[in-house]
């Protein structure tokens, strides 16, 4: 792993590419809406508290970290019974767009900040 936090082409796909592997529809829907039955978080976030590493670690334990300890412990926002608010709509479309917007580190929620994305995304809400 290179220390820079500028990766190269090819470590970016590959990250991409290792991420796109563990979000598969069963597992991005699966969690239900709520946490009943989902005992052990508390021990599970205890777990998870680490200091600041001294080295970086590799993508796929980092990624199995996240899918397999800490994505089942958690809710799907867009699953049924969920009534409260919705930070995104689970569906892998808006997954791209905020890909999009993070990379390119937009402000894409205001619009003297970035008014054509702004507009894009007003349109889309006013079509629904």
């Amino acid at each position: 792993m290179t220390s820079e936090l500028e990766l190269s082409t090819p470590e970016m796909r590959r990250l991409v590419t290792l991420a796109l592997e563990r979000l598969d529809r069963p597992r991005r829907v699966a969690a239900p809406a709520a946490l009943r039955g989902r005992g052990g978080a508390a021990d599970l976030a205890r777990s998870l508290r680490e200091s600041l590493p001294e080295e970086g670690a590799p993508y796929e334990e980092l990624l199995a970290l996240l899918f397999e300890r800490a994505v089942p412990k958690s809710f799907n926002t867009a699953g049924p019974g969920y009534l409260a608010y919705i930070p995104g709509g689970g569906l892998f479309h808006a997954g791209v767009a905020d890909l999009i917007a993070d990379v390119t580190n937009r402000f894409v929620g205001v619009w003297m900040a970035a008014p054509g994305l702004v507009q894009i995304e007003a349109n889309v809400g006013r079509w629904l």
